[in-house]
């Protein structure tokens, strides 16, 4: 396997078995996470993805699936809330399981991201000011709970129609915050963009995706993606009739617009680009058309730009890669 292609997939599916489509029970779920670990293909694994409100029930498998030296990792799905109120007092719920799961788990259990959609309302007001101020009304609910967390790692926009207005005062809330405003973290909070969903009008346009790209590669904010994405290039689906996104395009388009920088009509072309023959992996390089990045390229994008994807299917996406010839 070439050191690009291995620097691109490495840890890029967290396991979300517990979601639709899939909406699995916890007992298959926490099970398959645990077998997609001992396969030859587990590199590609991240994490498990879970509800605060579940974390208790994982308690069982702890000793049975589970180890100091072979943690679970997870990344914790807070409940959010559609308008402010309902927003904190979930939060503090949040909190609460977390801390409480924490100290009953530490020996198998690693908490490694929290995500959390943003209310609908503070979306609608595509304010800068009223998202910093929100920001740091988070901090001190967790700072009042003298919990271990500092911010949620991954914020997901709630439903609004000035989706491009909300997602630019967003982002430079979040740089604003995370560089001087607030604390100085890691790795500063990042944005979760939703890629599928029920039906055809839950699918990003070609220009929402790439505007995503485009502002958290401006910004140096970390992207996720979530939902939809059980295929490796962009593609018609006969079952939704539309066109759903492709996980490769969306990671290649990330790390190509970080290593050089790509403008808005080249990241735009790679997102929607329907022709595997286009995308190249050599071995210390990969590439779409003439535009490529070094492996090292590749692995810091993957490390600090574009973080994983959320899949409710681990051996969907495994094997469509495997169908595309993008590994054996």
């Amino acid at each position: 396997m070439h050191a690009s292609v291995r620097a691109l997939l490495t840890e890029i599916i967290d396991y979300a078995g517990l979601f639709p489509p899939a909406k699995l029970e916890l007992d298959p779920a926490i099970r398959n996470y645990a077998r997609y670990r001992m396969q030859p293909e587990s590199w590609m694994l991240g994490r498990f993805i879970c509800p605060t409100a579940r974390l208790h029930a994982l308690m069982p498998y702890g000793e049975k699936l589970f180890t100091q030296h072979a943690p679970l990792r997870l990344s914790v799905l807070g409940r959010g809330g559609e308008t402010a109120p309902a927003f904190f007092d979930g939060l503090a719920a949040d909190i609460d399981a977390i801390d409480s799961f924490r100290r009953e788990s530490s020996e198998w259990a690693r908490l490694e991201a929290f995500e959390i959609r943003l209310p609908a309302a503070l979306c609608r007001e595509a304010d800068r000011k009223a998202a910093v101020d929100f920001l740091i009304d988070i901090e001190q609910a967790f700072a009042r709970s003298n919990s271990e967390l500092v911010l949620p790692d991954f914020y997901e926009l709630g439903p609004t129609q000035n989706w491009r207005e909300a997602l630019q005062a967003i982002v430079t809330a979040f740089a604003d915050y995370c560089r001087g405003g607030g604390r100085a973290l890691p790795m500063p909070a990042g944005i979760k963009l939703r890629c599928g969903g029920a039906d055809a009008a839950a699918v990003p346009t070609v220009e929402q995706a790439t505007t995503y790209i485009e502002a958290c590669r401006d910004h140096q904010l970390p992207l996720k993606f979530t939902a939809g994405l059980h295929q490796a290039y962009r593609r018609f689906d006969p079952g939704m009739r539309a066109n759903v996104h492709g996980f490769v395009n969306l990671f290649v388009a990330g790390v190509l617009a970080y290593a050089l920088p790509l403008a808005h009509h080249d990241i735009r072309a790679i997102v929607e680009e329907t022709d595997p023959r286009h995308f190249h992996f050599g071995e210390n390089f990969l590439g779409w058309n003439e535009a490529d990045a070094s492996a090292d390229e590749v692995r810091f994008a993957r490390s600090h730009r574009v973080i994983a994807f959320g899949s409710c299917s681990f051996e969907e996406p495994r094997e469509d890669l495997r169908a595309v010839g993008v590994i054996s």
